[in-house]
């Protein structure tokens, strides 16, 4: 029963991320940890190695380089997260595996073209996708446990993964365009999801496609985890 009453107070939570889009993006600066900065610069530094076209403009101690760092370390996240060079699941373009065992988040970003902006577009979502992990673990293991049905299920991470395209948003504003603009670089904001409908209901209410988004992930996702195929 206990769990069960989690899942209701994260469930009642996420319905609080319908308009979340409109809050300010707040960058954390608080101070890493030797050990916390050391794997978030050695995964950026990883990242910037596998996909060579990231890496123009970007500086050492920069606000891009500091926010990533802290990304990678694990701000906003109950664990560093690790990056993978290897191809996102297949029809994506990025994505964020979430283990079960309880291990990090990893991101992967396709690397289908040498566009700089979009590149840094998908790992920044995958990168606030992260920090859904602890969440993303609970609705899973409550759809294992018979705790939620799968009309639940999918609208909770429909729930978290659109709270994080509106903090990409945020990101966008708060640190890559003036980032963008100090470098002399030029930037598109079609590029990053600034058509965001303001609520999640008008945001999913978009995806009508019964063989599309998010049957066919989130969906069909829960049918193999509660072995209902």
């Amino acid at each position: 029963m206990r769990e069960v009453g989690v899942v209701l107070c994260l469930l009642f939570a996420l319905a609080g991320c319908a308009r979340r889009r409109a809050e300010p993006y707040v960058v954390d600066r608080t101070p890493l940890g030797a050990d916390a900065r050391r794997h978030g610069e050695r995964e950026l530094r990883r990242m910037l190695k596998d996909r060579p076209a990231m890496g123009h403009g970007i500086r050492e101690g920069d606000a891009l380089w500091e926010w990533t760092v802290g990304m990678f370390a694990g701000r906003g996240n109950d664990r560093p997260v690790p990056w993978s060079a290897a191809p996102p699941q297949p029809g994506y373009d990025a994505d964020c595996r979430m283990p079960l065992d309880g291990s990090a988040a990893v991101i992967r970003v396709r690397a289908d073209t040498d566009d700089l902006e979009v590149l840094w577009s998908r790992a920044a979502y995958e990168l606030h996708n992260s920090q859904t992990r602890a969440a993303s673990e609970l609705l899973v293991r409550a759809a294992m446990a018979g705790s939620i049905d799968k009309q639940a299920y999918v609208e909770g991470v429909t729930r978290l993964e659109y709270a994080a395209l509106g903090r990409t948003w945020g990101f966008y504003r708060a640190i890559w365009r003036p980032w963008a603009h100090e470098r002399g670089i030029h930037t598109e904001r079609r590029k990053w999801p600034y058509r965001l409908p303001s609520s999640y209901g008008a945001w999913i209410g978009g995806f009508d496609d019964p063989d599309g988004y998010p049957r066919d992930s989130i969906g069909a996702y829960y049918d193999r985890v509660v072995g209902r195929r």
